[in-house]
């Protein structure tokens, strides 16, 4: 990182130290060998002088170069860089290039090529027996099925934008790895004048908003919905999200915790694939977030009835050819903008269930008081309570003189506390264990956890508020 105004590059290796500094690569995670010279070079030269550049990090195996650059990643973000010499290095990274192909990470791999020259007037020539030993007709395609893009670096002039693409690939939704060969040659030879123009990955999708408003009409109408999430925490601002999505719909959410997703603590945490099994078998709806493996259907899978959907930056996976779930209703977008849009398209469902519940309300004490009024059942009742409640003072039964006179108990309105407040608070049981908790406020002897988790479940269940006056949504509707 750094200011680069004036740098002149006295070759493409110089150039390749420059453009890792200003794609913000903190540590070039680096295997050397033979072709790896000039970057090496290139690195003291830079230390220096006090230019921009990534700290190199010494790597005693290419897989422990590539796992730390994931690790790296996944603790504080950012693009990262692997160097590894020729074929052979680039097969040593082993496991680990599927790991980061899986985990997206976005990380370039940096690999040195066999040098094409023998005439030793030519900078970087063969000189050596390994040069013929380790060229192969095809060394990218080591990288070719778990990579997003590879190319080799033809000529020095070239490696700047060639650089500046790989990360751009890397980088966009979903990330992933990119590999780039290079030649020792071309890093000895002229680079570019000045530092290439930047190529900015694109933005994060945002959902479609026809498909995100089914989305909730499909959640707001479920009996027995369930999130499953892989990695939705990979941004932690999706994880707050998250957490006030399963409680406006009260539902259990199933974690792979591939990343920090859903607080375990939560009383909607349903655990892993084994712990939510009998959640999902019984499952109406089910919202899959940002995971890899929903499910493995022959340990367990929601009802062939069920509606399945799906939010992800890669709805189709299209690199796992038998990725075969069946979603109903997709939609391709960061879990980070799409959950917040989801639950207010949902909330916004709120208001018309609401009026229609006020309307049968009132009916309902209309037609009480005109019952009331012609002798009919509970006409008696009321009379006793009104003469109760003025002899105490008030207008109606319990004294108090702000609400109708003779309204029914069962349809008297009454104060309620906010929802967070009236949930069960948590309590120890006899004995001191936390896994016997205490119900609420006089009710005798203690509920399990699992107990306490499906009584809480209810209480959310309870307070959603779904659109009434249309038919639950079926499958057919979201094809």
């Amino acid at each position: 990182m750094g200011d680069h105004t004036g740098l002149v590059f006295p070759d493409a290796a110089a150039e390749l130290v420059g453009t890792l500094a200003d794609e913000g690569v903190e540590h070039l995670f680096i295997n050397p060998g033979t072709d790896t010279a000039p970057v090496q070079e290139a690195l003291a030269a830079a230390r220096a002088n006090g230019t921009p550049h990534p700290r190199s990090v010494l790597c005693t195996h290419e897989f422990v170069a590539l796992s730390a650059a994931m690790g790296h990643h996944l603790a504080g973000g950012g693009p990262q860089a692997v160097m590894v010499h020729v074929d052979a290095g680039t097969l040593n990274l082993g496991g680990a290039i599927a790991n980061a192909q899986r985990n997206h990470v976005p990380v370039v791999i940096f690999a040195g090529r066999t040098p094409y020259s023998i005439a030793p007037e030519v900078p970087g020539h063969r000189d050596t027996y390994i040069h013929w030993q380790q060229e192969q007709s095809d060394q990218q395609a080591i990288l070719r099925a778990f990579g997003k893009w590879t190319m080799e670096v033809p000529r020095g002039r070239e490696l700047g934008g060639i650089v500046r693409r790989a990360y751009q690939v890397a980088r966009s939704d979903p990330a992933g790895p990119a590999y780039v060969m290079l030649p020792r040659e071309s890093l000895m030879e002229p680079g570019g004048a000045e530092l290439s123009r930047r190529l900015n990955p694109p933005r994060p999708a945002a959902p479609d908003p026809g498909g995100l408003a089914d989305m909730a009409r499909a959640l707001a109408h479920a009996r027995r919905p369930v999130v499953v999430t892989g990695r939705t925490g990979a941004r932690p601002d999706a994880v707050a999200a998250l957490v006030e999505l399963a409680e406006l719909i009260g539902s259990p959410v199933i974690d792979h915790q591939d990343r920090l997703n859903f607080p375990p603590r939560h009383p909607l945490f349903a655990g892993g694939e084994v712990d939510g099994a009998d959640e999902l078998r019984a499952a109406d709806v089910v919202l899959v977030l940002d995971a890899e493996v929903p499910w493995i259907p022959v340990q367990a899978a929601p009802p062939p009835d069920a509606i399945v959907l799906q939010i992800d930056v890669d709805c189709v996976k299209h690199t796992m050819p038998m990725w075969a779930y069946p979603i109903e209703l997709a939609l391709t977008a960061s879990t980070a903008l799409a959950l917040p849009l989801l639950t207010a398209e949902l909330r916004g469902l709120a208001p018309l269930a609401g009026a229609a519940r006020r309307g049968r309300r009132t009916a309902g004490q209309k037609a009480h008081r005109v019952g009331r009024s012609r002798g009919g059942p509970g006409a008696g009742r009321d009379a006793a309570g009104a003469r109760q409640g003025a002899a105490a003072g008030g207008s109606r039964p319990g004294g108090g003189g702000d609400e109708p006179r003779g309204l029914h108990p069962a349809t008297r309105p009454r104060p309620r506390a906010p929802f967070r407040d009236r949930l069960p608070r948590p309590r120890l049981g006899r004995g001191g264990r936390a896994g016997r908790q205490a119900g609420p406020p006089g009710r005798p002897g203690g509920l399990g956890r699992r107990r306490r988790r499906v009584q809480l479940r209810r209480a959310y269940r309870r307070h959603l508020v779904r659109p009434e006056g249309e038919r639950p949504v079926h499958r057919g509707d979201l094809e």
